[in-house]
């Protein structure tokens, strides 16, 4: 029997004995504990990254949230802004109309002012015409 089980580990050991069995399977759970070790250490690393990237997420979407509220602002702003060009080019062209009818107003001042200072020097001829004629007529009256 015992030749049995020496045949029985030479095949299915491959010709190793139990020493030698036992370290290798010893190095196989030292390789497994450094793989393991190895495989801790990476899972934390990725856990860290995982939860970087979920404040980093959350951050992004604060950030999205944030610049849909501005660009709501910037558009009411825009709206505004068009509704009081809008106005200032109404009003432009209003005082651009007032221009033209004060344009207009003051020709007609200009002409007016014209036309009395014309009417004043007529009268001032005729009161001078009638001075010296009413002078002339005292001349005469006194020489009679």
């Amino acid at each position: 029997m015992n030749g049995e089980i020496e045949f029985f580990r030479k095949r299915f050991f491959g010709g190793f004995n139990r020493k030698d069995v036992v370290n290798y399977i010893a190095r196989l759970a030292d390789e497994r504990n450094v793989h393991r070790e190895a495989y801790d250490a990476a899972e934390l690393e990725l856990r860290a990254i995982t939860a970087a990237m979920d404040e980093k997420s959350f951050k992004y979407d604060e950030l999205l949230i944030a610049m849909e509220a501005r660009a709501l602002e910037f558009d009411a702003l825009q709206k505004t802004l068009d509704a009081k060009t809008l106005e200032c080019e109404e009003l432009k062209n209003a005082l651009d109309m007032k221009a033209s009818e004060n344009d207009t107003l003051k020709k007609a001042l200009e002409a007016k002012a014209l036309e009395i200072l014309d009417l004043k020097a007529a009268k001032n001829d005729t009161l001078q015409v009638k001075k010296k004629k009413n002078k002339k007529l005292r001349i005469l009256d006194d020489r009679h």
